[in-house]
């Protein structure tokens, strides 16, 4: 089956609704140049920690550029950090020229096929290594964007929601977790539409997941997909928007002859680049923010909270 794909490359706020003040999530540093900022409203200002600021390694207050000649110098206290930037620095080291010079995700409108059956790409299988590799690596860079983040988070600011980023981010009981957000891989010498197709086929494998657990289609609404994954040197993060109509035909039927789907990206972002890494942990904190708020048309989330509201009702 095959669907026309527009793939648009956005604005992180046109991309993930932001649920925290700027000056939480660290995009103001400072009170504009403009004012004339009293002693306390510094003093407020100061004592505001800051999800990119918490979210900073050490090689960031050294340089503009991580290097693997940095894990010489790199501090033991920073150990977690170090660690995830020796998996980037071989990851990167890996690519061919070619792929080390791509820009990472684009604005296109193509022609999609996807398998009708399941949701495997052709061609995958031959660099399995190399997307696990990628695989592991977002697995420990989302574990540790979750866990500072939840240090800093105030109770209430999470719904309650017991969220685990292992080889996918879920939510639910261990037992029944489902994902709220999926990795997806690429490899060196896929096409851009081979590449979109994957995404595609990851962001429908975990709405097929999400349908189970609406018997009937009951309480089934428009839906949004998340997806997390590499592109060359870059990371980037993915939204697909599923209205009810769209999901039930496809889990039903398979993708129309003129199906057409849109999906959102951020730019790719260079983890051994500041200004790139500072916003990339900018886009993740936010992403984990509006998910665990529980403002996002995501079928895991809201069906534990509508589970939880009635339980309350019901006590």
């Amino acid at each position: 089956m095959s669907a026309t794909v527009q793939t648009r490359v956005v604005g992180l706020d046109q991309l993930i609704p932001r649920v925290v003040s700027k000056d939480r999530e660290g995009i103001c540093s400072s009170p504009p140049p403009q004012t004339t900022a009293t002693d306390q409203q510094l003093l407020i200002y100061s004592n505001i920690e800051k999800d990119v600021e918490i979210l900073l390694p050490w090689v960031y207050d050294q340089a503009n550029i991580a290097r693997g000649t940095h894990l010489f110098d790199w501090p033991d206290e920073d150990h977690e950090f170090r660690f995830l930037f020796e998996q980037f620095f071989a990851y990167q080291i890996a690519l061919t020229p070619k792929s080390s010079s791509s820009i990472g995700p684009i604005t296109s409108k193509g022609e999609i096929t996807l398998p009708r059956m399941n949701w495997k790409v052709a061609g995958r299988e031959s660099h399995r290594y190399f997307v696990s590799s990628q695989g592991f690596i977002l697995r420990i860079l989302m574990q540790m964007v979750h866990r500072k983040l939840k240090r800093v988070m105030k109770p209430e600011q999470t719904q309650g929601l017991e969220i685990r980023p292992v080889g996918q981010v879920t939510v639910g009981p261990r037992d029944n977790s489902l994902p709220i957000i999926s990795y997806t891989g690429w490899f060196e010498g896929q096409t851009w539409e081979g590449f979109v197709g994957e995404v595609l086929s990851v962001m429908l494998g975990q709405l097929a997941k999400t349908f189970t657990i609406h018997k009937h289609n009951q309480g089934l609404q428009d839906q949004e997909v998340f997806v997390v994954g590499f592109y060359g040197p870059h990371i980037y993060i993915a939204r697909g928007h599923f209205p009810v109509e769209t999901i039930t035909r496809v889990h039903a039927k398979g993708c129309s002859d003129d199906e057409y789907l849109e999906l959102k990206f951020t730019r790719g972002y260079d983890p051994c680049r500041k200004d790139d890494w500072m916003e990339a942990m900018r886009a993740l904190s936010r992403l984990f923010r509006y998910l665990m708020s529980g403002s996002g048309k995501v079928g895991a989330i809201q069906k534990i909270l509508s589970e939880s509201a009635t339980a309350v009702e019901g006590s």
